[in-house]
C-alpha cells in the first residue's frame, strides 16, 4: 500500500510522495505519462508544473494515478475529483444533507 493517503496535504505534496515511494523522478512521471497517451515523453518542466498546480483537468488527474500505479480517486479526492466509474457514497442527497456537521437546522431544513 503506497504511503500517500488521500488527506495528507496538497497534490502536489503527494505525487512527490508518491515518486519518493518508488525512487522515481518526475522526469520518469513524465515518460509513463508519454506511454500511457501513446506519444512521446512529457518534459520535467511540465511535469514539474502540474505538481504546483492546484488546477488540474480531472482526466489528467486520473492518468497521474495510473502513471503512479494508484488505485483510482486516490490523489484526484485532493482535488475534489471523483474518479470515473467510481461507486457513490451510499444513501441519499437527503441523508448526506442530514449528516452534513457543518450545517445548523435550519440550513438543513433549506437544502432539504
Amino acid at each position: 500500500m503506497p504511503s500517500v493517503e488521500p488527506d495528507s496535504g496538497s497534490f502536489g505534496e503527494a505525487v512527490k510522495l508518491r515518486l519518493d515511494d518508488l525512487n522515481k523522478t518526475q522526469t520518469w512521471l513524465g515518460e509513463r505519462m508519454g506511454e500511457l497517451h501513446g506519444r512521446r515523453p512529457y518534459g520535467q518542466s511540465t511535469v514539474g508544473t502540474w505538481i504546483a498546480r492546484t488546477e488540474l483537468t480531472p482526466a489528467l488527474v486520473f492518468d497521474i494515478e495510473r502513471a503512479l500505479d494508484l488505485p483510482a480517486g486516490h490523489l484526484s479526492k485532493l482535488l475534489g475529483y471523483v474518479p470515473v466509474g467510481a461507486t457513490p457514497p451510499p444513501g441519499s442527497v437527503v441523508d448526506a444533507i442530514e449528516a452534513d456537521p457543518l450545517l445548523d437546522d435550519r440550513g438543513r431544513r433549506s437544502l432539504v
